[in-house]
C-alpha cells in the first residue's frame, strides 16, 4: 500500500510541476530540436537585416542601382530624377511604382553599408530567380 501511495504522490507532484512550468512558459515541446530549429530560423529571418532577404530580381536590381549611386554619399535631386527615369524606361513602370521602388530601396540602404561589404550575401536569395536574359 505504501508503494502505491508513493507512486501516486510522485505522479501528482510531476504533473503539478509540469503545469507550473507550462504556466511560466516552459513546455516539454520546447525541448524538441526540430521545433527549436524552426523557431531559430524564423527568429533570424524576422530580426535579420531585410537586405539579405530580397528574392525578386526587380527589387534586387533597383537596390543595386540605388546602392551604387549612393556610394559617394546621399542622393541629390538630379540623381533621384535620373534613377526614376531609368526605372520608368528600363523596368517599364509608371511614375508612381518607380517612385515607390526607389523609396523602398533607399529605406533598405539607409545607414546600412552592408550592401557594399557583403554583395554576394545580398544577391544570394535572388540569383536563382534571374533568367539568362536578365543576367545579360
Amino acid at each position: 500500500m505504501h508503494i502505491i501511495l508513493s507512486i501516486v504522490g510522485a505522479a501528482s507532484a510531476i504533473l503539478i510541476l509540469l503545469r507550473l512550468l507550462a504556466e511560466s512558459g516552459v513546455t516539454i515541446a520546447g525541448l524538441n530540436p526540430f521545433l527549436w530549429k524552426r523557431r531559430r530560423a524564423w527568429t533570424k529571418r524576422y530580426e535579420g537585416n531585410p537586405i539579405y532577404q530580397i528574392e525578386l530580381p526587380l527589387d534586387l536590381t533597383a537596390l543595386m542601382v540605388v546602392g551604387v549611386t549612393r556610394l559617394d554619399g546621399t542622393l541629390s535631386r538630379e540623381e533621384k530624377q535620373q534613377i526614376l527615369k531609368l526605372f520608368e524606361s528600363g523596368f517599364s513602370m509608371t511614375r508612381r511604382p518607380a517612385t515607390e521602388l526607389m523609396v523602398s530601396s533607399q529605406y533598405l540602404l539607409d545607414d546600412r553599408m552592408d550592401f557594399r561589404d557583403h554583395l554576394r550575401k545580398v544577391m544570394a536569395p535572388a540569383l536563382p530567380a534571374f533568367n539568362r536574359e536578365q543576367i545579360a
